[in-house]
């Protein structure tokens, strides 16, 4: 009896597994399109949150100069835009924090206010990177700051405080030279509330643990695999705290964006592969 029916049986079996792989896959069409379209439309609309940036700038400043003297007139405009209480808003996900453009409008703490003057920069071509500063090698970060990398113009700029650094009327010093020259940054301070007097923000710096001693880019001790690239970064004599810090990791849209196309991505290549393997089994 069983013998009569394998003949039969097998041939069900055989269509009932190429009807689920079929659904499978057109599930894994129907995602990584939605993917897709998601990605493209969340770098679209980031790409407009870019044009008002640039608009503020042209409107504010004017021209773009790859200069000290630009990059210190737009630390001042992140400086006055909103207060400087933490950031409530996100994007989608809380855990990202809020977009540049939430932040332009109700302005943020440290590494909010951070977050928008390197968007800013970003939106005119110039590179940069967010600092976290720690008061000791292995205490948590307490404050926030951008570094310009712009070809030869590296210099720190605080939005929090309308900070920076000059050297020379037109150089300025950079994260590496405040880290190993603590006094610059007392000089600085020393200089700047005898300009602003006692009532400025100035005045409220914590000189003691708002330090450049210890700055880090990005956190790599967050997880095993972060210690690990640390660790060959070291090996290949970079030092893995002033690589510069992705900007899709500030910037909500342009994260979800990347995500969802590589997500995609992954899934098309799924897809091929099943479909390599369905036919190879229908031709057995």
């Amino acid at each position: 009896m069983n013998q009569l029916l394998n003949p039969i049986y097998c041939p069900i079996k055989k269509q009932g597994f190429f009807f689920i792989t079929t659904l499978i896959k057109r599930v894994i069409l129907l995602l990584s399109a939605f993917l897709f379209l998601l990605g493209i439309y969340l770098l679209i609309d980031r790409e407009q949150d870019m044009n008002i940036l640039r608009e503020i700038i042209y409107k504010e400043i004017g021209k773009v100069e790859h200069n000290g003297s630009f990059v210190e007139k737009l630390n001042q405009i992140v400086y006055n835009k909103g207060g400087f209480k933490k950031n409530s808003n996100f994007f989608f996900i809380k855990k990202l924090g809020p977009t540049p453009i939430q932040i332009l409008t109700h302005g943020g703490d440290c590494s909010d206010k951070s977050r928008l003057l390197s968007a800013m920069l970003l939106s005119v071509g110039i590179p940069s990177t967010l600092v976290m500063l720690h008061s000791c090698a292995g205490c948590p970060p307490n404050h926030t700051v951008v570094e310009v990398r712009d070809k030869n113009n590296y210099m720190v700029a605080d939005p929090v405080y309308n900070l920076v650094f000059p050297k020379t009327k037109y150089k300025y010093f950079s994260l590496e030279e405040l880290m190993n020259n603590p006094e610059i940054l007392n000089q600085r301070l020393d200089e700047l509330i005898k300009i602003r007097g006692i009532n400025d923000k100035i005045y409220l710096y914590k000189r003691h643990t708002e330090i450049y001693s210890f700055p880090k880019t990005i956190n790599w001790d967050k997880n095993k695999l972060t210690y690990l690239i640390k660790d060959i970064l070291y090996n290949i004599d970079k030092n893995p705290n002033l690589i510069s810090r992705p900007h899709f990791l500030e910037d909500p849209k342009l994260f979800l964006s990347i995500t969802s196309l590589f997500a995609c991505s992954i899934l098309l290549f799924i897809y091929f592969v099943m479909c390599f393997l369905t036919r190879k089994s229908h031709k057995l």
